[in-house]
Parts: C-alpha cells; sequence; structure tokens
C-alpha cells in the first residue's frame, strides 16, 4: 500500500510559500541545487525541452542532481506528447478499419496518456499555475532616499 495523504511539499516550495504552518521541515535531505546533466538517451524534443525547463528550475534552487529521472521523465513525455499531437494533426483522430468502422487512433491515447504522465511531473517542480499560485516570493526591498544618498557617499569617498 502507497502512502497516505497528500505529498509532501519540498521545503523550497515551503519556503516561497512563506511557510504558512511555521513546521520546521524533518529530517529532510537537502541535496545540492546544482542543475543535473541531460541524460544521452532522451531524444531531440526531449533534450530541447531539458535546456529550457532546466534554466527556468535552476535558479529557483528546485533541480537537483537527484532530480535527474523525474525531469528527464517529464521531458521525454513532453516529446511523447508534441509527437502524438504531430501524427493527429496531419492524419485525424479517427481511421477506417479494413472492414469499413471508424476508429479512434492509437495517438490520441498516446497524446492524453503522455500529457497527464506530463503534467503530473510538472507538478512537483512546481510548474504549472495551480502549483505556482501558493508561491510568495521576496519583494526585492527598495532603496528609500536616504539610503541612496548614503551609498552616493559611500561611492564619493571611494
Amino acid at each position: 500500500m502507497g502512502k497516505r495523504g497528500p505529498a509532501k511539499t519540498p521545503t523550497n516550495v515551503v519556503n516561497l510559500r512563506g511557510n504558512p504552518g511555521k513546521r520546521p521541515p524533518v529530517n529532510e535531505p537537502k541535496p545540492a541545487p546544482i542543475a543535473p546533466s541531460c541524460p544521452y538517451w532522451l531524444d531531440r524534443r526531449a533534450k530541447n525541452e531539458w535546456k529550457r525547463i532546466i534554466a527556468l528550475l535552476e535558479p529557483m534552487g528546485l533541480a537537483t542532481q537527484v532530480d535527474r529521472a523525474a525531469l528527464a521523465g517529464y521531458c521525454q513525455c513532453y516529446s511523447e506528447w508534441v509527437e502524438a499531437d504531430a501524427v493527429l494533426k496531419k492524419e485525424g483522430t479517427t481511421f477506417t478499419t479494413p472492414k469499413g468502422y471508424i476508429q479512434q487512433r492509437p495517438e490520441v491515447a498516446i497524446r492524453q496518456k503522455a500529457r497527464a504522465d506530463m503534467l503530473r511531473f510538472a507538478a512537483r517542480f512546481g510548474m504549472t499555475p495551480s502549483d505556482r499560485a501558493g508561491l510568495n516570493l521576496p519583494e526585492e526591498k527598495t532603496k528609500d532616499e536616504f539610503e541612496r544618498w548614503l551609498n552616493d557617499e559611500d561611492e564619493a569617498a571611494r
């Protein structure tokens, strides 16, 4: 039997939300936020998505070495989704069997499954609007007039 209840929220995401429950993480592993290398076995489209998404996740500290397989899964599902969608745009969603029956193309199910899997992976990394809705990024502090004046004097003294 699997774990009960909703999946635990990663500390990075809890911190971005402002930790509304004020509960400290208990013995949570904290891998270094170093982006993993792209797996060699991904296809071209998946590798392009890898490059795009790593560039977005790494600055937020949401891509680490231990996330390589999950990110690869996301990228491969993305590639399968786009590929199945391209076939359906070209061929249509149905075909006629030799006996004259109209049937749904297998790519319809492939597209649906790949999209669902991709969104599940994406949710783990905060890549969907609903997953980002609760994030509260700290605002950049703006300097008031006095602080600017002090900094101007410091620079003039150098």
